[in-house]
């Protein structure tokens, strides 16, 4: 065992790393020591990070290093190394079983990496490894204090594990001799998460981190981010087959095999699943899948030896198969013979860093990370320009210092921009938005530099919940209000582009070229040279068009030209209320030109007063021709 645990943790070492993402949390770290608060940019009350818990704990050493790579790799190794010796002392059953989940582990790419990474994966392996404890010894004295207590932890790290552990503290309950007492203990072991709670909401504004509003307020249609979950688990299946195989059996072991104990985790593990699809996965290949891979070897490593001999001998072959053909733990650097991005967007983020941020590769006397976003960060630093608008706002926010006000168009940092409609084109956790026009001046000026009367009206709500004085009445109610959708619809046409049915009546020629004259528009790709610059029209549509009919009809088709290699989704809408949706089907031959489309409409009770053309796939390169109601 103690040496399945030492090839583990020179495994670790051997390709520890810190990746992009953990330098937006390094950036409040670095902030919150430096007397400014718990803040991402010094003038905005934002909650950047997704970990309270995982932030707090790096706040400590940090405060004595005031360095964040090697206090974060060393925290991660620490925690890996705490999670493995629970693991092989109280959860294995055997010898046999500690050994053969080590290696599962250390055979996993996802876990490997991202059990460093400068994340809160390890962290919370450390505390699943606690809890299963606490949870699988039913005999321990004051047993609900230490489960909830373990819950709340967890909760507090990142609040989706709870979706793991709550069906296993409810299947204790439920098997509790004394349920008053035990509930009372759970009740007051879970204070710790209430308390975090109600700070987010009287400093933040809000319960949940801003980048839950960013990933989560999209507009993007969920049957999409459902259809992306599950290509997020084929890719894991393709480049990292030891994590999926491992979890899909640990779930059927504990379901079939298992106590009633195992089969609530085995439930947990399956709910978790179910959301990591349900959500779009995520970008960075594995990651929300390691805490469910810990407890799979947890279970399967706590079952007797009659059910470990049925359900060990699947991941230990895919093991050997994987160590054998040189897919982990002979490869040093990278990402196993796979490219740093799928096609399906899903990104080997340890292969894409490592030359600039991994450990291996720490070059003495020089500025680390050599990642060149982190010396855009020190020129942005020496320069002159307070506010920035940049995507990329980890290391080069952190280098960049508190002086300079980053703008992050993805929403993950940014209040507004995470509650502004997405661009069509996306990657699961970068949702791009369009920058609303005078809103990097507005920093500086306040609100009323934003020409959309819209956005305007919203941001002076959200600056007066994020920058103003935390203990106003004012700032109450606008909180209030802003929780409970009172100003949603100040954004209810942002994005939008109106057209009448006029302009677009005149049915052009098919196989014109898609940005013909006559044709309205746009290119996802493009991008305008300067940021601050006011983009042309058509450039961008993050809630489609909007085509408004004179008088109320009930349309049985829709006929109407669009670029031949994109689907679009024609939705009828009658006032706020959408009647009936629509599909165009992309034609894989098409080089884009115009195509005719008719699609023809299901019977409707009522008539609709407009439609909405919004494109959803394809090139990017968007256009549409015409559109004729057919009654």
């Amino acid at each position: 065992m103690a040496a399945a645990v030492v090839v583990f943790g020179a495994e670790l070492i051997r390709t520890a790393w810190i990746c992009d993402d953990a330098y937006i949390t390094f950036r409040t770290v670095d902030n919150l020591v430096h007397g400014y608060g718990m803040r991402w940019n010094v003038d905005e009350r934002v909650q950047g990070f997704t970990h309270p818990l995982w932030m707090l704990l790096v706040a400590v050493p940090y405060f004595v290093t005031r360095e964040p790579y090697f206090t974060a790799i060393a925290l991660n190794v620490l925690l890996s190394l705490t999670a493995m010796t629970i693991y092989v002392r109280a959860i294995a059953a055997s010898t046999t079983a500690a050994v053969l989940g080590v290696l599962v582990l250390t055979a996993s790419a996802a876990f490997t990496d991202f059990s460093t990474s400068g994340l809160e994966n390890s962290l919370e392996h450390a505390l699943l490894a606690v809890f299963l404890v606490v949870y699988w010894r039913e005999r321990q004295h004051r047993r609900f204090l230490w489960l909830g207590g373990s819950v709340a932890l967890l909760m507090i790290t990142r609040i989706d594990t709870a979706l793991l552990v709550l069906p296993c503290a409810l299947q204790a309950w439920v098997a509790s001799r004394d349920k008053k007492r035990d509930l009372r203990d759970l009740v007051v072991a879970l204070l710790p998460l209430v308390a975090w709670e109600l700070f987010s909401v009287i400093y933040f504004g809000f319960p949940f981190p801003n980048t839950a509003y960013a990933k989560l307020k999209t507009g993007v249609p969920p049957i999409e981010l459902r259809f992306q979950g599950f290509l997020y688990l084929f890719e894991s299946l393709n480049a990292d087959p030891v994590t999926l195989v491992t979890i899909v059996t640990g779930i059927v072991a504990g379901l079939f095999a298992g106590p009633a104990n195992r089969r609530a985790l085995a439930m947990g593990m399956a709910l978790h699943l179910a959301y990591v699809v349900n959500i779009g996965g995520d970008f960075m290949s594995g990651r929300f899948l390691t805490p469910t891979l810990f407890c799979a070897v947890a279970l399967l490593g706590s079952l007797p030896l009659a059910a470990l001999e049925v359900a060990w001998p699947v991941p230990a072959a895919l093991v050997l198969v994987c160590v054998g053909a040189g897919s982990r733990l002979t490869t040093g650097q990278g990402s196993g013979g796979y490219t740093w991005i799928s096609p399906s967007r899903v990104t080997n983020e340890r292969a894409f860093y490592f030359p600039t941020n991994g450990l291996v590769n720490y070059r003495r006397g020089a500025p680390w990370p050599s990642h060149e976003w982190a010396a855009r960060g020190r020129a942005a630093r020496a320069g002159h320009d307070r506010v920035i608008v940049e995507a990329t706002v980890g290391m080069f926010a952190f280098e960049a210092g508190p002086a300079v006000h980053v703008i992050d168009p993805l929403g993950l940092t940014d209040p507004l921009t995470a509650r502004l409609p997405a661009k069509v084109r996306w990657q699961t956790g970068h949702f791009g938005r369009r920058i609303p026009e005078g809103y990097p001046r507005s920093i500086e000026d306040g609100p009323a530099a934003i020409v959309d009367p819209g956005v305007r009206g919203y941001d002076e709500a959200l600056r007066l919940i994020v920058s103003g004085p935390i203990w106003t009445r004012a700032r109450v109610a606008a909180i209030w209000r802003m929780n409970t959708g009172g100003y949603e619809p100040l954004l209810d046409r942002y994005g939008q582009m109106d057209v009448p049915l006029s302009a677009v009546a005149l049915r052009l020629p098919e196989g014109l070229q898609w940005d013909a004259p006559g044709t309205i528009h746009w290119d996802e790709v493009v991008r305008p040279a300067d940021p601050h610059s006011r983009p042309a029209p058509e450039i961008l549509y993050e809630r489609g068009i909007r085509i408004d009919f004179d008088t109320p009809r009930k349309p049985r088709v829709i006929d109407l030209s669009v670029s031949g290699n994109d689907n679009y989704v024609v939705t009828l809408f009658r006032g706020d209320t959408a009647t009936a949706r629509l599909m165009t089907a992309a034609d894989p031959v098409s080089d884009g030109a115009l195509s005719w489309r008719a699609l023809r409409v299901p019977r409707l009770s009522a008539p609709v007063d407009h439609l909405v053309i919004l494109a959803r796939a394809g090139d990017f390169r968007y256009s549409l021709g015409h559109v004729r109601i057919i009654e």
